[in-house]
């Protein structure tokens, strides 16, 4: 019976069907704002809907033992409610302040310099690498593997959208910019370095065939820095431009507040009583 009033509820174009009703307050289809599935049954938008019913219905029970429960002053939130209100109009305010005002061009230099300031704040907590590496199937013929092999350990640069091409048809996953830096825990995820690949400070440019039951892998690591090292500038770039745009907006803030109260102490649009 359910199933069919909401398929008519559905199907009408008025909302404004009753569908339960608690002391003098009642909820409307209207009022659900469910956003269903085109492709969803019509035993599964009623047990959907069935349930927001049960929902609405056990909150405005809540609530009308809870004015019967509580003392009028308890029941008071109006302080509340005006400083949550002062919250998001100051949070807005200031949203739209720092957007229009705030410079968000970062320069390498600025980074650098930020960069060589704060070198304890730039040790590795983990350890990090760049290579390339190509995962094939075993069942791969040989002479497509070597020759993906020999592209991928070539210092030609030349050779490298060869290899791509290759990878793109071929490959079960692949990663060639070894100008990027990697988290060592994240790249055993997917290669079986096992014992072979020392986290040395000192390995670059060495190269790995590795193998498991389904794949076979081909690795150049160019370079591993190691936890509790100083982390390189290329893998804190991101972050300290975060940090400079961060420090940016709270002097931003800071000075907006500022003015505003030295404008209003200077024209006198406040009082204080001592």
């Amino acid at each position: 019976m359910f199933v069919n009033f909401l398929f008519v509820a559905c199907s009408s174009s008025k909302d404004e069907i009753p569908l339960a009703k608690v002391g003098n307050k009642t909820l409307y289809y209207s009022d659900l704002m469910l956003d269903l599935p085109e492709n969803i049954s019509r035993e599964d938008s009623a047990i959907i809907v069935q349930s927001e019913i049960r929902q609405w219905i056990t909150s405005e029970l809540m609530v009308n033992e809870a004015n019967k429960y509580l003392s009028k002053k308890e029941k008071d939130f109006s302080r509340q409610i005006e400083e949550y209100r002062k919250s998001l109009l100051i949070f807005e305010f200031e949203k739209k302040w720092v957007l229009n005002h705030i410079d968000t061009v970062v320069s390498d230099e600025e980074v650098l310099n930020f960069y060589n300031s704060n070198t304890f704040d730039f040790e590795l907590k983990t350890n990090i690498l760049k290579l390339r590496f190509v995962k094939m199937e075993i069942s791969k013929p040989n002479a497509l593997k070597e020759q993906a092999k020999r592209l991928l350990f070539s210092s030609n640069p030349k050779d490298l959208p060869i290899l791509e091409r290759i990878c793109n048809q071929h490959a079960e996953n692949y990663f060639l910019d070894d100008s990027v830096w990697l988290m060592y825990d994240d790249v055993i995820k997917e290669i079986p370095f096992g014992n072979v690949l020392q986290k040395e400070s000192t390995l670059t440019s060495k190269r790995f065939e590795l193998s498991d039951s389904n794949y076979e892998y081909f690795v150049l690591v160019k370079e591993i820095r190691i936890k509790d090292e100083m982390s390189p500038l290329a893998y804190e770039k991101d972050n300290i431009k975060m940090i400079i745009l961060q420090q940016r907006k709270t002097n931003l803030l800071d000075s907006l507040q500022n003015k505003i109260y030295a404008t209003a102490t200077s024209a006198g649009t406040y009082t204080t009583y001592e």
